[in-house]
């Protein structure tokens, strides 16, 4: 579970240093699409995974966007989609752990 806090630093990161679209809206993307991901996970090493390449591209994204600065409303939203993706990833590995536990 300690791997699922690795997006959030690339987050943080991301919101730092941070086209049709912008930086800001490809990042909330992501998240979501992840997120979705993360929900047909079959295992925890699934999500583990699901989770380093989430980190991998949000580095790739940031590289490049150095002077981008996110909207207030970007910053909201991107917090608000990291906390859906880190729910949902919680909530699929007690699943999966109660799924194998029996």
């Amino acid at each position: 579970m300690k791997k699922l806090l690795i997006p959030v630093v690339a987050l943080a990161a991301f919101l730092m240093v941070s086209c049709s679209s912008n930086p800001g809206d490809k990042a909330i993307s992501m998240i979501k699409d992840y997120q979705a991901k993360m929900e047909k996970a079959e295992s925890v090493e699934e999500i583990e995974k699901l989770g380093e390449e989430m980190e991998k591209e949000f580095s790739a994204l940031a590289e490049g966007n150095e002077d981008f600065k996110p909207t207030e409303a970007q910053e909201k939203e991107l917090g608000e989609a990291m906390q859906a993706f880190q729910e949902a990833a919680m909530k699929k590995a007690a699943e999966l752990a109660g799924a194998a536990a029996e």
